[in-house]
């Protein structure tokens, strides 16, 4: 067996490949992104050193895959789907501080259909988003 990039190649194709690089640049944006919005706050310091951790576990599958046939490693996605939470801990934290509402679980797209007003979001980590309809 070949690492995990021509693994990916190989069972799902270039369409796979890319989809599975995507999750990867996803998942060092997040951890980026730990480091940056919880720099310089002390109680978001946990979140500074997980993202720093994260960078360095990122690392090291990256280099190991590239020898090692390892791709569907549980413990790796299982630290993606962590630096995912934590991100959007931080960013429902910051928000919070800044006083923000509180996000929504709610679907947007019906009001969409309905043809209002564009909607706005406040998002404290990537900026204000907009949905047109």
């Amino acid at each position: 067996m070949h690492g995990i990039y021509i693994n990916a190649l190989s069972e799902h194709g270039w369409i796979g490949l890319a989809l599975f690089l995507t999750v990867a640049g996803c998942s060092w944006i997040n951890c980026f992104l730990l480091i940056k919005k919880s720099r310089g706050r002390p109680g978001l310091a946990w979140a500074n050193l997980l993202g720093r951790m994260g960078q360095a576990a990122l690392v090291g599958y990256w280099a190991g895959g590239a020898f090692l046939s390892q791709t569907y490693l549980d413990e790796y996605w299982c630290v993606i789907f962590i630096l995912d939470a934590a991100r959007r801990v931080v960013a429902r934290e910051i928000a919070r501080i800044a006083g923000f509402p509180p996000p929504r679980h709610r679907c947007a797209c019906a009001r969409l259909r309905r043809g209002s007003a564009p909607l706005r979001f406040p998002n404290p980590i990537y900026g204000p988003v907009e949905a047109f309809s």
